[in-house]
């Protein structure tokens, strides 16, 4: 067994320890183990790649294995491909996969059920949630936590001579959730975080992992028991509830006579995930949105041509959800042209119908502008947070991972769903359909809506003025920005445009990190004539990970496949 087999995980985290500090010189100049650890988080993001091939080469595994897992933290494609050069049947190992496969976790920085990010998550004047992470349901006592001493030493017995014991508990506890032996797996889940750096996040993520091995199975009635093992993952809580109402949305192998039998098996989830929330119908409601929100993407993506009938059987919460289903098949399988000759009236006209199957458009071809995986739940999220007055907006669940404006009004709201959907495709849609809509007589909700998703989409883009105030607040608002003040309110050390967070120097239309003379959608680092996501040394046309001399469609070196980050 080699050196980075035995590595312990406090030595892990005291080498990690010194990433804080640094100086000005690079990574790639350094010549010893802890100038490259304390430089490492600014070589992966400058060059993810170069930063493979250099940690590859470290012959000692201590280090490797050090840097490996700070880069999976950073970097999940890197960290991975850093993670197969270590042992096999190592801790370090074991650790950086985990890291690889959700760094986010790894970055969280408060638990997810403290009572701030639990208000956060559900307070606002207006119906529905203000971000998409939904508290779990609340629970008492952790129910291993009487464990009998007979269960508690069988775990230990079943993982003791495993060469990664955190490993084959976490395996133990995603199975015995699965039979729906929730002690058991609690009981597993302490056992293997003694002796991790942090055991808290250690024991909470391994609930949240049995947590979606319970939701997984088909039947309705483990949506409870896999809700609340959510509430007892004090760290992860919230993530979690968002990842169980999601894989209940997605279909099992199970075949259905008929469009109704299908229909019956979902409501019946959606019944069980709003029984789970008990007496807070406010929390049901959260619930059963979020899950119908992914479910009906999936449903009307499988049978397009029965939509209408889709929206006949299925409750009336779930009319706004399958609304949303049915644009994103048209943003999905019409072309620009397509678009513009049916115009926005009969769009939604087909959208409140059920009358929008590929037949009806041309379907784009591969590759060409405007498609997507219709029914993705991994949609940017656009509308992160409730600028001021927003909170009074009703807002639904859209595809399980985002926000969206509900309008009372179906035909009002068949629009909204239109503008949200386009605004996903590859490139900008149609004029008409999102810049056009701002300082037009639409209706204001579909005037804000657009003005929301126009400065995600072209955030460079002029629009047209709004005399709305909370459009006018959309549109001095940047992306990646926190709630900015009331328009016309000008803040110190904000330019002559009063455009709240500019800084002394800068001119209108720069945002905060521009530099003088880098042009709007510049990032530091680029050089004129340089895209958005390319690298310094990239040539125009080369995509993100290419090489010099490479054409498009080529792939780097042959890398082992691993399942994508969850």
């Amino acid at each position: 067994m080699s050196v980075a087999s035995l590595l312990p995980m406090a030595l892990l985290a005291g080498l990690l320890a010194c990433t804080g500090s640094g100086s000005d010189a690079s990574f790639w100049d350094c010549g010893d183990a802890e100038c490259r650890l304390a430089r490492v988080d600014a070589a992966v993001e400058e060059d993810p790649d170069r930063v493979v091939e250099v940690v590859s080469a470290i012959e000692d595994p201590i280090e490797r294995a050090a840097l490996a897992n700070r880069v999976a933290a950073l970097h999940a494609v890197a960290g991975g491909k850093l993670c197969d050069t270590l042992d096999a049947d190592s801790p370090a190992r074991f650790k950086c996969e985990r890291t690889a496969e959700r760094p986010h976790l790894r970055l969280v920085q408060k638990p997810d059920l403290s009572p701030d990010m639990v208000a956060r998550a559900t307070e606002r004047e207006a119906r529905g949630p203000a971000e998409m992470h939904l508290p779990p349901p609340a629970v008492g006592e952790a129910p291993w936590a009487a464990a009998e001493e007979s269960t508690r030493s069988g775990v230990v017995a079943r993982c003791a001579s495993d060469p990664v014991p955190a490993r084959c508990y976490e395996a133990l506890a995603e199975s015995a959730a699965a039979e729906g032996d929730v002690v058991s797996a609690g009981v597993a889940c302490a056992q293997g975080a003694e002796g991790e750096d942090d055991v808290d996040k250690a024991r909470d993520e391994c609930v949240f992992r049995a947590a979606e091995a319970l939701a997984s199975t088909a039947a309705p009635e483990r949506i409870q028991a896999a809700l609340e093992l959510c509430g007892h993952s004090q760290w992860y809580g919230r993530r979690c509830t968002t990842h169980v109402l999601t894989i209940q949305a997605v279909p099992n192998d199970e075949t259905f006579p008929d469009v109704a039998a299908e229909v019956a098996m979902l409501n019946a989830r959606a019944d069980a995930a709003g029984a789970a929330a008990g007496d807070d119908a406010e929390l049901a409601a959260l619930y059963r949105d979020l899950y119908w929100a992914r479910a009906t993407g999936l449903l009307v993506e499988r049978r397009p041509r029965e939509a209408a009938e889709i929206l006949e059987l299925l409750p009336d919460d779930a009319a706004p959800h399958v609304r949303m289903a049915r644009a994103l098949l048209i943003a999905s399988t019409w072309t620009d042209k397509a678009l513009a000759e049916a115009g926005m009236d009969e769009l939604a006209s087909m959208v409140q119908s059920g009358q929008v199957g590929p037949d009806r458009g041309p379907r784009p071809k591969a590759g060409d502008r405007g498609t997507f995986p219709i029914g993705a739940s991994s949609r940017k999220d656009a509308w992160v947070v409730d600028l001021p007055g927003e909170g009074g907006i009703p807002a639904i669940a859209c595809l399980g991972s985002r926000r969206r404006a509900l309008a009372d009004d179906p035909a009002l709201d068949a629009r909204i769903v239109l503008v949200e959907a386009l605004s996903m495709r590859a490139d900008p849609p149609p004029d008409e359909f999102l810049f056009g809509i701002v300082g037009s007589d639409a209706p204001e909700l579909l005037r804000w809506t657009a003005a929301r998703l126009a400065r995600e989409v072209a955030p460079d883009r002029a629009l047209a003025d709004d005399p709305s105030a909370l459009v006018q607040l959309r549109l001095r608002w940047s992306p990646g920005e926190g709630a900015t003040p009331t328009p016309g309110t000008p803040q110190p050390g904000t330019g002559p445009a009063g455009q709240p967070g500019m800084q002394p120097g800068m001119q209108p239309g720069m945002r905060p990190g521009m530099q003088p003379g880098m042009q709007p959608g510049m990032q530091p680092g680029m050089q004129p004539g340089m895209q958005p996501g390319m690298q310094p040394g990239m040539q125009p046309g080369m995509q993100p990970g290419m090489q010099p001399g490479m054409q498009p469609g080529m792939q780097p070196g042959r890398v082992p496949q691993r399942p994508p980050p969850r």
